[in-house]
């Protein structure tokens, strides 16, 4: 787990201070970015997955360690033999002989061995194999979450884009609902039409319709980030509202490919198959271990004694031609991942500049739908006050409004669409800046 509790939270730290930075806190209900992209962490089912793969390197990286310690074997045996087999043994000091027992009817040995690998290269690089594994693991479980935070950003705007457009829809069924009680209204005074009438009603009905689909997708939206964030959405939210200034140039965000999660991750394989490299070519070389050895037995032999030491030191040359094939294979491998490595830092950079260019081209979006919201509302009210002075008819102010209605929409998921690129970019850029330092 060591890895895996080095994971930092600085981009978590940059969603927030994001989000304060484009909008004040006071404007929703819901609960803040921040708040999700934290419980993401530990609740999203990616980045709990990615944890469990850091352990299973961690404890693979122990094992590979492991295997450079002397190891103890301990073997208890019980032996019953048809026949004994014992000898007479004179005294060398004048004493009476003794009897030698070489195998015993009722037989019992024990052996407690301990060995201990002494020089044995290719198993040292294979240690260092498995910590840079171990490390690459948790380097892109700290990718998977920049991914997790990414994706509930993305969600958590969707949400609020969601939800306002529910409150334009809500506003607009009103505003026909009121239309249609003037149509009523003036039907009876005998200065509308059947026809203006049952205009208005179909236009509550299609108001109601478009409202039943804005709360359903307001719904998906909410449970979406609940599944991806672990935490249930609360009521309310407002999409942000942004001044719409250029941001900074390319320039300033970038720099700092090399620190990204990926990146390090890519470089930390590359070390890993290097010692992979390293470990075929060292098993062509002799090892050395040493054993120590305690027998125990009742068969005691011409020795005479029950319990007996051993110590050995042993040198092992083993000539496999198939391991020259595995060396010109792993040193392939190094090369393959030398060039992923260079991929990994080209994407990067790509990454930080789409992230640029998207702000770029929200921005430009959204000036032009609040200018055609703002076209579209001014149409609306002339349409409306045209046709109280019997200038217009009422299928100009249906389109109006229609036209006003769908302009507040655009609006609504540009700037949530703004929101959400201004916070990417600044994902993309501090994912490698801060972890470069």
């Amino acid at each position: 787990m060591k890895h895996l509790k080095a994971i930092p939270r600085r981009v978590g730290q940059v969603v927030a201070l994001s989000s304060i930075a484009i909008f004040s806190k006071d404007s929703f209900a819901l609960q803040p970015l921040s708040t999700f992209v934290e419980r993401g962490h530990s609740s999203n089912f990616d980045a709990r997955e990615s944890a469990a793969v850091v352990e299973q390197r961690n404890a693979e990286a122990a094992q590979a360690g492991r295997k450079l310690l002397p190891t103890l074997t301990a073997v208890g045996t019980y032996t019953h033999n048809q026949y004994e087999a014992a000898v007479t043994i004179p005294s060398t000091t004048g004493g009476a002989p003794r009897k030698g027992i070489i195998t015993a009817y009722n037989q019992l040995d024990g052996n407690i061995t301990l060995a201990v690998p002494i020089v044995d290269l290719a198993a040292w690089k294979r240690k260092s194999a498995g910590e840079a594994s171990a490390e690459a693991a948790s380097l892109r479980a700290e990718s998977t979450q920049l991914d997790v935070e990414r994706t509930i950003t993305k969600n958590y705007f969707d949400l609020l884009a969601a939800r306002a457009v529910v409150g334009a829809a809500e506003r607009t069924l009103a505003t026909n609902e009121s239309n249609l009680a003037v149509i009523e209204q003036r039907r009876a005074a005998g200065i509308a039409t059947a026809l203006d009438k049952e205009r208005a009603i179909a236009e509550v009905e299609r108001a109601k319709q478009t409202l039943a689909q804005a709360n359903y997708l307001a719904g998906a939206a909410a449970r979406i980030l609940a599944t991806q964030s672990g935490l249930e959405p609360e009521k309310g939210g407002e999409v942000p509202s942004d001044d719409l200034h250029d941001e900074a140039p390319v320039a300033t965000f970038l720099g700092g490919e090399k620190g990204h999660p990926l990146a390090r991750a890519a470089a930390a394989d590359a070390r890993a198959q290097d010692a992979n490299a390293k470990a075929a070519t060292y098993t062509l070389l002799p090892t050395l271990g040493a054993t120590a050895q305690e027998r125990f037995t009742n068969a005691t032999g011409f020795a005479g004694h029950s319990a007996i030491y051993q110590l050995q030191a042993n040198i092992t040359w083993r000539l496999d031609a198939s391991n020259i094939s595995a060396n010109e294979a792993q040193a392939s491998a190094a090369k393959v991942q030398a060039i992923r490595e260079e991929r990994v830092l080209r994407a990067r950079t790509d990454e930080i500049k789409d992230a640029w260019d998207f702000v770029t081209a929200q921005t430009a979006n959204a000036r032009a739908a609040r200018a055609e919201e703002s076209a579209n509302r001014s149409a609306a009210r002339l349409a409306k006050e045209r046709y109280d002075a019997g200038t217009a008819l009422q299928l100009d102010v249906l389109q109006a409004d229609r036209q006003a209605f769908q302009s507040e929409v655009n609006r609504i998921q540009a700037d949530a669409n703004l929101a959400y690129a201004r916070t990417a970019l600044r994902l993309a850029a501090s994912a490698s800046k801060d972890r470069s330092r």
